[in-house]
């Protein structure tokens, strides 16, 4: 599950990864189109048990998550805490709002 939002100055993007080790994370941001990817859990499969259920989910999970409006991809920031990536996003300066000033004659 992930959360798209804006300030004035940033888009900001907070996806819920718990359980997930960050160094496993990749981050990527092309076009304006943001991909995280990596892998979660341990890979390893075991045989000799039977489940009933299984829901814990491993193995690699990518995500492509395209962008409202024009971003600095190469000025991006992430950070992880307490199972929630939050990555944030500057503006292109073109997307940010600008006040315009009334003259008065």
């Amino acid at each position: 599950m992930l959360d798209v939002y804006q300030d004035n100055h940033n888009v900001m993007v907070d996806v819920q990864l718990p359980g997930i080790d960050p160094k496993n994370i990749d981050i990527d941001v092309e076009n304006d189109v943001l991909t995280i990817a990596g892998t979660s859990g341990d890979t390893k499969e075991i045989k000799k048990e039977n489940y009933y259920r299984k829901e814990i989910r491993s193995g690699s999970f990518r995500r492509n998550i395209i962008l409202p409006m024009p971003v600095k991809g190469d000025k991006a920031e992430a950070a992880y805490d307490k199972g929630i990536l939050t990555i944030t996003l500057p503006k292109h300066e073109a997307a940010k709002p600008k006040k315009i000033s009334v003259k008065v004659k």
